[in-house]
């Protein structure tokens, strides 16, 4: 119990919100900028490898319809396009799947900093209304208005 506790005094530090809420922004840029990167990166590559493969198709008079179904035979004209074909694919593959995992990674912490600072904020607000409102002279005014009515007055007098 200390420790949720404990929790909760780290989580509805204002300092702590503000901390939480800027690493969540932070993460989101990075997973945005890792997306770019990956794509300015492997779109030229991918391109580059359906250009080969396109080569290959024609210079065999056979379409191929996967990289994995391409035949490379070391007789043909078209074997080193066809190898650097199937090479340049696999890689862009092999990049988009790390950047996914990556940004499966990314987001999921952006995502669960950005809620325990919308926590933070939330609890920080009841926790503050109530001391507010117990320290309100409003409330102790009331609190004392409702005990003075329950004393009788004495009437005055001229």
């Amino acid at each position: 119990m200390k420790l949720f506790e404990n929790f909760l005094d780290v989580i509805t530090s204002e300092r702590n919100q503000i901390s939480l809420f800027k690493g969540s922004v932070a993460l989101a840029t990075l997973y945005l900028v890792a997306t770019i990167q990956v794509i300015n990166t492997t779109l030229p590559i991918e391109k580059s490898a359906y250009e080969l493969k396109f080569a290959v198709e024609y210079s065999l008079k056979k379409e191929f319809k996967t990289f994995e179904n391409m035949e490379c035979h070391v007789e043909h004209i078209s074997f080193k396009d066809c190898k650097l074909a199937k090479y340049q694919h696999n890689l862009s593959t092999a990049a988009v799947e790390a950047l996914i995992s990556f940004q499966k990674s990314v987001l999921q912490l952006a995502i669960t900093l950005l809620t325990l600072s919308v926590f933070g904020f939330v609890t920080n607000l009841v926790t503050h209304q109530k001391e507010s409102e117990e320290n309100s002279p409003f409330y102790n005014r009331e609190q004392s208005s409702s005990s003075d009515s329950n004393e009788q007055t004495p009437p005055r007098t001229k």
